[in-house]
């Protein structure tokens, strides 16, 4: 449809040592957006995969007072080649990930990365332009997370929720 929905983010919870974090929109209308289901699922070594984001946005000043901004859409796929349940290092990546033989370029960070079928195990941590690899953070970590004050369907009242109930 080519349109744009502006909206507020009103929870947004971090998790420690993991560099993930999960925002919650507010609603607008009847809206929904639900793109990728999660998953519980680690991808095996050889499994083909799949990430989508919006690399090198740019800027494109129209007059004195107007910008637009340009976000270029990209989809790469690739295979997972290893998997480092307790991290690949003890700084860049000390948490659950995995390596992949994907290419991701600059400011893919945070996009999803999903199996075949669309189920989301990661997103994209870090990739070196110009080379074929590129390391992806399980989401594992987020599950146990808790967002304060949640209003779940069919609930009168809100209340801490972790990630895992949303997602169950």
């Amino acid at each position: 449809e080519n349109r744009i929905i502006i909206r507020e983010v009103i929870k947004f919870t971090s998790h420690p040592t993991a560099d993930l974090s999960v925002g919650i929109l507010r609603t607008v209308g009847n809206h929904t957006n639900k793109l990728f289901s999660l998953t519980k699922e680690f991808p095996k070594i050889g499994e083909k995969i799949r990430t989508w984001s919006f690399p090198g946005p740019k800027e494109i000043e129209k007059n004195e007072k107007e910008s637009e901004f340009k976000f270029p859409f990209r989809d790469a796929k690739g295979i997972i080649t290893n998997h480092f349940p307790k991290g690949r290092d003890r700084h860049m990546l000390p948490f659950n990930c995995f390596e992949a033989e994907m290419e991701i370029k600059g400011g893919s960070s945070g996009g999803p990365v999903a199996s075949m079928t669309g189920s989301v195990f990661g997103v994209n941590s870090t990739g070196i332009d110009g080379l074929n690899i590129s390391y992806i953070t399980s989401i594992h970590a987020l599950f146990d997370l808790k967002l304060p004050n949640m209003l779940l369907p069919d609930e009168t009242e809100g209340r801490e929720v972790s990630i895992q109930e949303i997602i169950d």
